[in-house]
């Protein structure tokens, strides 16, 4: 499959969330926000992401930058298979972060995050 012209000019940074990504926006605001990861790439400060936003004792996870040569490419198909698969380059990624160390141990302080983790059956009965 040919390349479009014009498209290995196209320097992108990728990013290895450590969690299942549903809500991109929330995706980035966790990466500490467009600012920091705009940071952590042209000026090679370390990228975190933190689990739990609201609470302040939480530890982020800290990502580790590798400068491996990568390509973004584009595959597109048809469902009914009428039309050979189709790839086309999207950029080329100079950078990626990826969060490979274990999370640390977590204090959580919020009361109602608590009572969550607790399993119903070992809940204790509040004396009337």
């Amino acid at each position: 499959a040919a390349f479009p012209s014009g498209s290995a000019d196209r320097e992108l940074v990728a990013v290895e969330h450590p969690c299942r990504v549903v809500n991109v926006d929330r995706a980035i605001e966790m990466l500490g926000g467009s600012h920091d990861i705009a940071r952590a790439f042209f000026d090679k400060a370390p990228l975190h992401c933190s689990l739990r936003l609201a609470d302040p004792l939480s530890h982020p996870l800290h990502g580790e930058r590798s400068d491996a040569p990568a390509l973004l490419l584009r595959i597109i198909r048809r469902r009914d298979g009428s039309e050979p698969a189709r790839v086309e380059m999207v950029g080329q990624v100079t950078q990626t972060f990826h969060f490979a160390g274990l999370a640390d141990f977590q204090h959580v302080t919020d009361q109602q995050l608590i009572c969550g983790l607790i399993r119903p059956w070992e809940r204790q009965p509040r004396p009337h």
